[in-house]
């Protein structure tokens, strides 16, 4: 059973019969929230940049990039996004705790 709310203009899906369900319904919540994300997205052009460039660069410079490679290259950004993401979180999760 699937029901739908609405929070902050985004369609939340909350699944009823399963907890898992639940967090990673609260796990998308939190990285895709507006709050947190500018920041995440500017360490993630950044610090992704960097990666990308060391991890394939040579292969970019040299047209030898496969689909692999370019799938890759979407993770080497991710992973500093979703860094940033967290360490936002449990920084606001533990200063909301200790006020």
């Amino acid at each position: 059973m699937v029901n739908y709310v609405t929070n902050n203009s985004n369609i939340l899906i909350f699944f009823n019969y399963h907890p898992v369900y639940k967090l990673m319904n609260q796990f998308l919540q939190v990285f895709l929230d507006p709050k947190l994300a500018p920041t995440a997205v500017r360490v993630s052009l950044i610090v992704g940049s960097i990666l990308f460039t060391i991890n394939h660069g040579a292969a970019l410079a040299k047209g030898e990039m496969t689909r692999n490679r370019w799938l890759s290259g979407l993770i080497t950004y991710l992973v500093p996004y979703s860094v940033s993401i967290h360490g936002q979180y449990t920084s606001r999760s533990r200063s909301s705790i200790e006020n």
